[in-house]
């Protein structure tokens, strides 16, 4: 019988040895908590979810890691430091904030980068 092999590319805004690190997390947790490549495409789709609403993928693997969980969620900090801060920028995703400064820009606003 032959087994199936399915490739999935680690998206470049991803740290390779934080994504790394998450794989043996998981692996670590029990044999029925590693990643294969249904669980790996659904965990990238909500890094990626994440990313869009300006967090950082990042950031939430991190702390998947740190608090022991199988996977991926944007914590309750993470959402307090976006919704405190100066047009809800500080700890977004670089990338993020350059957008929505570019938009706010466009727009007449006043902007200012973290």
């Amino acid at each position: 019988m032959n087994k199936l092999v399915v490739q999935i590319t680690i998206p470049e805004w991803i740290n390779p040895e934080l994504w790394e690190e998450f794989k043996e997390h998981r692996k670590l947790l029990g044999k029925n908590k590693e990643l294969n490549h249904l669980s790996t495409k659904r965990i990238l789709t909500k890094l990626l979810k994440f990313k869009d609403q300006g967090y950082d993928p990042n950031k939430i693997l991190d702390a998947a890691i740190e608090n022991g969980w199988t996977s991926v969620f944007v914590t309750r900090e993470m959402e307090q430091s976006k919704n405190k801060t100066r047009g809800g920028w500080a700890g977004l995703d670089p990338d993020h904030q350059i957008q929505q400064a570019t938009e706010d820009f466009l727009k007449g606003g006043n902007v200012t980068i973290n």
